[in-house]
C-alpha cells in the first residue's frame, strides 16, 4: 500500500522517490511508474537482499548502507551485453580555484550529451563531483553548496531512463573524512557506499568510500563499519548471488604500479603530478598521494583475491592509467577527468562492456566520442 511520490530531489539528481517502509516494496517499482530510480528504504538484513533478487523483466540495482538497504530499479532493461559509462572528477571549481566553474559545466554537458546519445544502461561518476572541500566556514560552505547545485543541474539532463550513480571523492568529504563531512555528502547525494546488482549479466557492483581507506583517522568507526560491510557484501555477491563479475568502484586507485607497491616506489617511478594555478604559480604532489596506502590496501587486496574480484574502476589521478597485477588477478582502471586534466589526456569518459566472461573498456575524449551506439558496440566487442 505504499505509494511513490517524487520528492527529495536533492539526493539523486532527478526524478526519484524515497519511501520509508518496513515490509513492502514500492508498487511503482513493479509498475514502471518511476522515471529514474525508485528507492525503498528498510532495515538492513544483508548487503544484497536475496529475497529481492532481480526478475527477468527488470534490471535491479541494490544499494546499502550499514543501517539501510535500498533497493532501486530502472524502468527499462535490455538483453545482451551490459554497457555502462564511467566518469570521474567533474570537480566543478578546480580550473579557476572556486571563483567560477563555467568550463567544468560545459564539459559536464558534453558528458551528458554522450551518455544520452550512446544509451548505456547506467552511468557512474567516480568521485570529486565538486571542488570545494566541506567546511564549517559559512562563506566557503555557500560556495560548495552552489557547486553541488550546479552539478545536479548539469547531470539532471541525463535521460531519465539512464540511472546516474555517484561515488564520493576526497573533495566531497575531505582528505581526512569525518562523520560530519560524510553526513553532508550523504545529505546531498545519498549513501557514501553501497552495492548494486545488474541481472542481465549477473554483475554485482560495489561502490566504496575510498577516502576511509586513504585516511581513516577522522572517522575510525565508519572505516571499521565499511570494511565489515565490504567483506560481507563480497561474500554475498560471490556465494549467494553467484555473480559472474564483481566490480569495485572507488575514487582512489588501489595501486598505480602493483598491488604490493609502497609510496617510495610510486614516487621514484612515477614522480610528481604538477599543475599551474590561475595565478601562474606551480603546484604539485608526489604521485603516492593518489593511491591507497599499503597498510589499508593489503587487506582489501586479500578480499578481492578471496572473492575473485578482477576489476577496480577509479578516478582521482586526472589521467588514464590501466595496470593489471597478474599476481593477484586484479586490474586497476584509472579514468581521467571529465574536468581538469593533470596529464596528457583530454577530458572525456570511459565506456565499459560486459558480456559473459569478457570485460572490455575504452576511454573517449569528448572529441572522439562514437557517433552511434553501433559504432561504440563495435569498438568494445572483442575480436573473435
Amino acid at each position: 500500500d505504499t505509494t511513490c511520490a517524487y520528492n527529495n530531489h536533492d539526493r539523486i539528481v532527478d526524478n526519484w522517490c524515497n519511501v520509508a517502509d518496513q515490509s513492502s516494496s514500492c508498487s511503482a517499482l513493479k509498475q514502471g511508474q518511476c522515471q529514474k530510480l525508485c528507492l525503498v528504504e528498510r532495515p538492513s538484513t544483508s548487503p544484497l537482499t536475496p529475497a529481492l533478487l532481480p526478475t527477468t523483466t527488470t534490471t535491479t540495482v541494490a544499494t546499502t548502507t550499514t543501517t539501510t538497504t535500498i533497493i532501486a530499479a530502472t524502468t527499462t532493461t535490455t538483453a545482451g551485453p551490459l554497457v555502462f559509462a564511467q566518469m570521474a572528477d567533474s570537480q566543478l571549481g578546480f580550473m579557476d580555484e572556486d571563483k567560477t566553474w563555467h568550463e567544468e559545466i560545459e564539459l559536464c554537458g558534453k558528458a551528458v550529451a554522450a551518455i544520452n546519445m550512446l544509451r548505456p544502461q547506467f552511468a557512474i561518476m567516480c568521485g570529486d563531483l565538486t571542488n570545494k572541500y566541506p567546511t564549517d566556514e559559512e562563506k566557503m560552505e555557500k560556495v560548495r553548496q552552489q557547486q553541488v547545485e550546479d552539478y545536479k543541474k548539469a547531470f539532471e539532463k541525463i535521460d531519465p531512463d539512464i540511472p546516474l550513480l555517484c561515488v564520493c571523492g576526497n573533495h566531497d568529504v575531505g582528505n581526512r573524512p569525518t562523520a560530519t563531512t560524510i553526513t553532508k555528502y550523504e545529505r546531498d547525494f545519498g549513501a557514501s557506499y553501497f552495492s548494486f546488482w545488474i541481472s542481465s549479466q549477473r554483475v554485482a557492483g560495489v561502490v566504496v568510500n575510498s577516502n576511509l581507506w586513504s585516511d581513516d583517522q577522522g572517522a575510525p568507526e565508519a572505516a571499521k563499519e565499511q570494511m565489515e560491510w565490504f567483506e560481507q557484501t563480497l561474500k554475498m555477491a560471490k556465494n549467494t548471488y553467484k555473480a559472474l563479475h564483481i566490480l569495485i568502484f572507488t575514487h582512489h586507485p588501489l595501486f598505480l604500479l602493483s598491488a604490493d607497491e609502497n609510496a617510495e616506489q610510486v614516487d621514484k617511478v612515477l614522480g610528481r603530478t604538477t599543475w599551474t594555478t590561475p595565478e601562474g604559480k606551480p603546484a604539485g604532489l608526489g604521485n603516492s598521494y593518489f593511491h591507497i596506502p599499503a597498510v589499508r590496501r593489503t587487506p582489501v587486496i586479500e578480499l578481492l583475491q578471496q572473492y575473485g574480484v578482477q576489476f577496480v574502476f577509479s578516478g582521482h589521478w586526472h589521467r588514464n592509467h590501466v595496470v593489471e597485477d597478474t599476481s593477484v588477478g586484479v586490474t586497476q582502471v584509472v579514468t581521467s577527468a571529465v574536468g581538469r586534466q593533470l596529464g596528457a589526456d583530454s577530458s572525456g569518459l570511459r565506456f565499459v562492456r560486459i558480456c559473459d566472461s569478457n570485460v572490455t573498456h575504452r576511454y573517449y575524449s569528448f572529441d572522439t566520442i562514437p557517433d552511434t551506439r553501433a559504432t561504440l558496440d563495435a569498438d568494445l566487442t572483442p575480436a573473435t
